[in-house]
């Protein structure tokens, strides 16, 4: 499934050129769509409980232009709802142990890494000029078994403007299936 999902964002065409010559920050960019390519996206199909799983999600900036801050959103690292009188409304299908970026100013060891946003569940990776690369990766933990899904989505910025697109103009939008055999 890991194979699907990179064939889905890796896309094909060719990347049209922009009239706009200013990159220096998210608000001048509001209005303009970013050409990226996902060069690789995985996040292991099998996977048991209590055992580490690595997601990475490799993105190139396909673009003219260097994008303010490339960002990955995920949605589905959470399952819902759960008995009332717990404090939160979902619980975690994984666990984040290590995330992208190093450990936060001040922090010895930050889990949600140095790529944390105010936006749940997303982590950006800074300015991503023409051709770089930048390399999102997780260490989780699995904690619920069954078959489970993660949605996953490529910003130029957290909040998602300015846009983010494969170079044919197709969102940049993955979906990864997971079966999470029981502890034991």
């Amino acid at each position: 499934m890991a194979v699907a999902a990179a064939a889905l964002l890796a896309g094909c065409g060719s990347s049209g050129s922009s009239s706009r010559k200013s990159s220096a920050g998210t608000a001048a960019n509001a209005n303009h769509t970013f050409k990226v390519q996902a060069l690789d996206v995985t996040f292991k199909p099998a996977q048991k409980v209590g055992r580490p799983a690595k997601m990475r999600v490799e993105v190139r900036n396909a673009d003219t232009e260097t994008i303010p801050n490339v960002a990955v959103a995920l949605d589905s690292f959470f399952y819902g709802p759960v008995p009332s009188g717990l404090p939160a409304s979902k619980q975690p299908v994984w666990v984040v142990s290590k995330a992208p970026g190093p450990p936060a100013k001040g922090e010895v060891q930050a889990p949600a890494g140095g790529g944390q946003t105010l936006y749940v569940n997303t982590w950006a990776g800074g300015e991503l000029g023409p051709n770089q690369t930048h390399t999102f990766e997780w260490t989780v933990i699995p904690k619920k078994p069954g078959i489970q899904h993660v949605n996953l989505e490529i910003l130029a910025a957290p909040g998602g403007q300015p846009k983010a697109t494969l170079p044919n103009g197709t969102p940049l939008h993955a979906r990864f299936r997971s079966e999470i055999a029981p502890a034991g």
